[in-house]
Order: structure tokens, then sequence, then C-alpha cells
């Protein structure tokens, strides 16, 4: 079920990363193992905070889009 959000929450991650001003981010980005295929042992496990914010707020009637701000900080 928190499938549906792992793409999202990724694109999310990237994009925060991404942005102007984040120092270190080839660090983050090998902690989060976001360049690395799941196989390989990337995002294990480090989306499942960020999926249930979205999850819960898709559950109360909210757009999850809004939420990815909250989703991408619990990661």
């Amino acid at each position: 079920m928190l499938a549906r959000y792992r793409s999202r929450v990724t694109d999310g991650l990237r994009d925060a990363l991404d942005s102007a001003g984040v120092e270190h981010t080839d660090l983050m980005r090998a902690h989060l193992g976001i360049d690395e295929p799941a196989e390989a042992g990337g995002l294990r496990g480090k989306l499942l905070r960020p999926s249930f914010c979205l999850l819960c707020c898709d559950a109360v009637g909210g757009d999850p889009a809004r939420a990815m701000a909250g989703a991408v900080a619990l990661s």
C-alpha cells in the first residue's frame, strides 16, 4: 500500500537535495540511498515515515502533494 508513495517521496527528496543552498548533497544522497538501486540496498526502510505522512493526509481527504515538504522532512 505504501509503495504508491515511494516514487513521490523519492522525487521530493531529490528536489529538496538539489535546491540551492543545500550543502553536503553527495553525503546525504549516499546516506539516504537515493542514487542506489533497491537491489543494491538503496532506500531500504527509509521511506516508511514519509509514506505514512502522505497516507494519513490522503486518508483524511487532504492533498498529499501539499504534505510533501513535511513528508520529506521526516526522512
